[in-house]
């Protein structure tokens, strides 16, 4: 099975273009509009946007680096490299759960692709509720893994509208 690189640059953007486009700015909302646009992009393309890993938290999935960086605009402590600590703080504020992005995504790092499906889960899913959110994300995807357990991508697979076409190409 496909093994995924983790795009940093990418991810930030990413998180940028969704936090300036959609209705309800928490971190919530932000990674759950990550975690569908991933979802779409997979069935479509065959990979994830960012090449994060997804965690089953106990409010759903959630990309861990992309969490991470939301961390960090927090104000709390997290390891990853300090260049990209210091372009994170540059990028959003986060206060409690609120994101105020800082400065516009830099598209140049997304697909045409990338922004279809960021924007189509923007759209489904920026105006929802918590409650909404919460129960569209705990699918059978979700219900599989383990509380605070990686989500492989193999599930991701296994669980995505058409599998099988989806493994066949994967697979070469």
């Amino acid at each position: 099975m496909l093994k995924m690189m983790f795009d940093d640059e990418k991810a930030l953007e990413s998180l940028l273009y969704i936090a300036n486009r959609c209705k309800i700015k928490d971190i919530y909302h932000i990674l759950k509009i990550q975690f569908f646009a991933d979802c779409k992009h997979l069935e479509r393309n065959g990979r994830f946007i960012t090449g994060d890993y997804y965690i089953a938290m106990k409010n759903g999935p959630v990309a861990g680096n992309a969490y991470s960086f939301l961390k960090v605009a927090r104000g709390e402590n997290v390891y990853i490299p300090q260049t990209m600590i210091e372009k994170i703080k540059q990028a959003f504020t986060v206060n409690g759960y609120n994101v105020q992005p800082l400065r516009n995504a830099d598209t140049d790092y997304l697909s045409v692709s990338d922004m279809k499906c960021l924007d189509e889960s923007i759209s489904e899913n920026s105006e929802l509720s918590f409650k909404e959110l919460n129960d569209k994300s705990h699918g059978a995807l979700w219900r599989g893994a383990g509380l605070n357990d990686e989500i492989t991508f193999d599930d991701f697979v296994t669980h995505s509208q058409n599998s099988e076409q989806l493994r066949a190409y994967l697979n070469g």
